[in-house]
């Protein structure tokens, strides 16, 4: 698993995917590893084949705020916003500091037309880590640096500073 999360800090979702494999093989039921498989799927724009490790994960332990934020960037993926919105709101409860949480739902809220929502729970990841937020040069990209993954093709149309 330590191959996995060192991946993971790397962004390299295809060596994350192969090393969390690794890892489920040996302790299928290892939280970590489901929710490194999960994300590193996401990264790959494998949705729908996300939510199985996640849910699994979040059902050994349902105050996994990273699986929360990586099953709601999951079904954001695949247009399930009222879910998506629901994993994304569980993921700021549990994690109210948690930035990525924060910006994973300003982006469902974006997709859903609810912009001046979507302001606000931008403003408050950003609040909470302002390295998180990084834009790309086209402008309907976004990049979160640390946390491992990418939302595009939105755009912060009135979200932007």
């Amino acid at each position: 698993n330590n191959q996995a999360v060192a991946y993971r800090g790397l962004n390299n979702y295809q060596g994350a995917l192969v090393a969390s494999e690794k890892a489920i093989a040996l302790d299928p039921g290892y939280s970590t590893s489901l929710n490194i498989r999960g994300w590193a799927l996401n990264g790959l724009g494998r949705y729908g084949e996300a939510l199985e490790p996640l849910n699994l994960a979040i059902a050994k332990h349902d105050d996994f705020t990273d699986a929360w934020v990586n099953k709601a960037t999951a079904l954001n993926g695949l247009k399930q916003y009222g879910d998506a919105l629901l994993a994304a709101d569980k993921a700021v409860e549990l994690g109210p500091e948690n930035a990525s949480a924060w910006l994973i739902k300003a982006t469902i809220l974006e997709n859903t037309g609810k912009t001046a929502e979507a302001q606000q729970a931008y403003a408050k990841a950003k609040e909470l880590d302002p390295t998180l937020v990084k834009k790309t040069p086209l402008p309907a990209f976004i990049v979160c640096a640390g946390v491992g993954f990418t939302i595009a093709a939105f755009g912060f149309r009135k979200l932007r500073n």
